[in-house]
């Protein structure tokens, strides 16, 4: 499978979400009460769902926006400065004087699990009139899930859906946000909502009972255990792209980057979750949500090697 075409060309995608500055602190283990510990390695960076995500989505050449909000401090501004240099559009940001949301991320060295504290949140009660042009003229538009449900469910009254398609990421379980990820066009959904919702049901009855009818692609990440996603018809399985993981900071939000990467390009859907796969693994392989330097035919070529590998292993069985 090629990737044809100038890829600077390529559609616009808005990302609208969390911005944080990010404090990773690396240890042998995870740390127990009212203890001492030397951190192994100390990294700090602009992070966030959605602004991962939108760099991730720069750095392989396509045209993205970010919408979300600083503070008005030295963070705030560090972080803008690291989105320009990243080539991230940033008419969509917002000031406020207020402290910069922060998150503080320990990542267990021995298997590279990590646990995040994110601080309070700047939020907006609406959309400006700059950010609801911006959000106009999109062709695609990828919801983290951070941004206040009731004014995401007012953009979405407002979303020419004939133009431009939807990308919600479900993390936490609510009742609104179930109601988002159905009315948005590509939905994925964390294995924490799962646990939250399935019951008496499988993951297979669950991703059909989430189909709408503008729906075209909706997914399950399990984590290091691959993904499930359903096109309204027939049922895919993701794959994990083995590499040596030191830090999972980002995973996800590189999974993501992935699909909409495939759905831009409108590449065949088992390959895009492919991509979206090895894009998760090679994060991994830095501390850090985004400093794997990713390349889009390093992409490519880890992603035809996955699935081939795959390949090799049932022919062998047989």
């Amino acid at each position: 499978m090629d990737i044809k075409g100038n890829i600077s060309n390529m559609n616009n995608v808005i990302c609208v979400g969390m911005c944080s500055y990010d404090e990773i602190i690396v240890l042998d283990n995870y740390p127990k009460e009212d203890r001492k510990y030397i951190a192994k390695n100390m990294v700090s960076q602009c992070g966030g769902m959605a602004t991962n995500v939108a760099i991730n989505l720069s750095r392989i050449g396509l045209k993205v926006s970010l919408i979300s909000n600083v503070g008005n401090n030295e963070i705030g501004s560090n972080i803008l400065k690291q989105l320009r240099k990243e080539g991230v559009d940033i008419k969509g940001m917002k000031i406020f004087d207020l402290d910069t949301q922060r998150t503080f991320i320990l990542v267990n060295r021995r298997n590279a699990s990590r646990t995040a504290i994110a601080g309070p949140a700047i939020e907006a009660n609406e959309f400006d009139n700059l950010q609801k042009n911006l959000i106009k003229n999109a062709n695609l538009i990828y919801l983290d899930g951070s941004t206040n449900p009731e004014i995401v469910k007012d953009l979405l009254k407002n979303v020419n859906t004939n133009r431009c398609e939807t990308f919600y990421n479900l993390e936490f379980y609510s009742p609104i946000g179930i109601d988002i990820f159905q009315q948005c066009t590509y939905g994925i959904m964390s294995k924490q909502v799962i646990n939250e919702i399935i019951k008496d049901s499988s993951c297979k009855d669950i991703l059909k009972k989430m189909w709408y009818e503008n729906s075209k692609l909706k997914g399950i990440t399990f984590g290091t255990k691959g993904s499930l996603f359903y096109d309204g018809n027939s049922f895919f399985k993701g794959l994990v792209f083995i590499t040596d993981a030191i830090d999972s900071t980002g995973a996800g939000d590189a999974f993501q980057s992935g699909i909409i990467l495939g759905i831009i390009k409108n590449l065949d859907l088992q390959f895009t979750i492919d991509i979206a796969s090895v894009m998760a693994g090679l994060t991994c392989t830095k501390i850090g949500a985004h400093n794997y330097p990713f390349k889009l035919d390093k992409i490519i070529t880890a992603a035809k090697s996955l699935r081939s590998s795959l390949i090799k292993k049932v022919n062998e069985k047989h």
